[in-house]
């Protein structure tokens, strides 16, 4: 990921954070002979070992056959997509500018293994549990008949992903005059996208990182 200096993030609990509240991403893995690789969509759950290390957990349709490129080491990439928004030159001071795009991204490289067994049923009862108690349903697998179930978990495969690399980037106008950017936050504040307001909030913090500095 190309990352200007002043855009790198590299901070655990940032990165953490940003795949945690992201955590519909996207698998890519590799092409055979230099070929493009596949790129998957699929939520994912970020889990923290001791030590420090961050493993990935994830699971696709048995038809898909991208679970067949992953497994006894192979690498793979997963990307995370945070706040993003697009910047008007009509906020800023400084006139001698054109339109951008503010984001945040985290990418997560390591190599996979299966998920089979337990395993599997642990980390597809979790990913209901961590979604259901976000929406706030109280819904539980417990209403689903387990023979239904079973056939279900029979139908997908788990996918591990153990992070050896982790990018974070976060483009939020630090290059920008101070006057510029907090145009920039009265703008993003003022459309009333929820999206905006989120970017807006990232600036404001990019900008404090700059004065803590």
């Amino acid at each position: 990921m190309y990352r200007p200096k002043y855009t790198i993030e590299d901070r655990p609990e940032v990165l953490l954070r940003v795949m945690r509240e992201n955590a519909f991403a996207v698998l890519m893995t590799a092409g055979e002979g230099g070929a493009i690789g596949e790129a998957t969509h699929l939520p994912v759950i970020v889990r923290e070992r001791a030590g420090g290390v961050i493993a990935l957990e994830m699971h696709v349709a048995r038809p898909n056959r991208v679970w067949e490129k992953t497994g006894e080491g192979r690498e793979a990439l997963v990307v995370f997509s945070g706040p993003h928004a697009y910047i008007s030159p009509a906020w800023y001071v400084n006139r001698e500018t054109v339109p951008t795009w503010n984001y945040v991204a985290v990418h997560a490289y390591g190599p996979t293994e299966r998920m089979e067994g337990d395993e599997l049923r642990a980390h597809l009862d979790e990913l209901v549990e961590v979604n259901e108690r976000a929406a706030g349903t109280g819904w539980s697998l417990e209403a689903t008949p387990e023979k239904y179930l079973a056939g279900l978990r029979h139908g997908v495969v788990g996918i591990r992903l153990v992070v050896n690399r982790l990018e974070g980037k976060v483009k939020m106008g630090q290059n920008r005059a101070a006057e510029d950017r907090e145009g920039a936050i009265a703008g993003l504040r003022g459309t009333g996208g929820a999206g905006d307001a989120a970017v807006a909030e990232w600036m404001v913090g990019a900008g404090q990182d700059e004065v803590d500095e």
